[in-house]
Formats: structure tokens, sequence, C-alpha cells
């Protein structure tokens, strides 16, 4: 099992990989994650993936949907090829993804595409995100004099 650093790592690749696919920076991302992937049949699988994932985003009829679907499947892929790998590879790995991703970051920011984010809350949970910013959480057990709300 891979350590959660990595696990987290997969999860932003595959929300990069969906991000980027239909916009302008699809050709250079596409290209740079088949490689990463590897070289001869890999590389080849990927290309054929990361292509299946475009005409999928392209026709669907629930885009919000699809995108959380094709998100996992590339988080699924990213992560069974870093489990692969023995320990000094996937350290290789890993680094050449982090700067995967600081590309496909940037490659979508100068080409003036926007990220799209999905967080969902399920079972009474909640969801605090924020793309580019922070987010501050405080939660007041008791609200005090003055509140709004039930008490």
């Amino acid at each position: 099992m891979l350590p959660e650093a990595l696990i987290v790592l997969a999860a932003s690749a595959g929300t990069a990989v969906v991000q980027a696919a239909g916009t302008d920076a699809w050709d250079v991302v596409r290209r740079r994650v088949a490689a990463w992937f590897g070289r001869g049949d890999e590389e080849g699988d990927a290309l054929a993936q990361l292509d299946r994932t475009a005409r999928v985003l392209g026709a669907s009829d629930d885009p919000t949907g699809a995108l959380a679907r094709q998100e996992g499947t590339w988080q699924t892929r990213f992560e069974a090829h870093l489990e692969r790998l023995d320990e000094q590879d996937r350290e290789r790995a890993a680094a050449a993804l982090r700067t995967l991703l600081e590309e496909v970051r940037q490659a979508l920011t100068e080409r003036g595409n926007t990220w799209h984010q999905t967080n969902i809350a399920r079972d009474q949970g909640q969801v605090f995100a924020a793309q580019g910013g922070s987010v501050h959480v405080t939660r007041v057990d008791d609200p005090g004099e003055g509140a709004v709300g039930e008490r």
C-alpha cells in the first residue's frame, strides 16, 4: 500500500489530467502524462486511455459525474503504477509526477484556462475546499448571546 502522500499525489494527478482534457494544453499534457507512464507499450496504453478520457468527457451528458469518475480512474492508474515500482524508482517517479503537475498547472494558467473542482460530502459530512486560496474554519459550540439560530 502506498503512503498517504503518494495517494494524495495520485489524486492530484488524476484531477490534473481530467482538468486538462479538452483545453489548449491537452496535447502537451497528454504527451507528458503518457511519457511518465513509461516507454513502448505502457506509453501507448496511456495515450489510448488519455484519448478515451477526452472522448468520454467531451460526449458526456453528465459532466460533473463524468469528471468525478475519470478523476477516480486516473488516480487509480497513477497509484497502480507507483505501487509496481521499487522504493527507489517510486521516489523518482513521484518527483517526476510533482514536476509534471507543476507543468500542467503552468500550461493551463498560461493558456487562460480555469480549474474546476468537485467536492462531495456524504452521510452528514462537511466539505471545506479552496483553489488558489485558503479556507479557515472555526467551529463554535456555544455561539453565545446574539447569535442567530436555535439554542
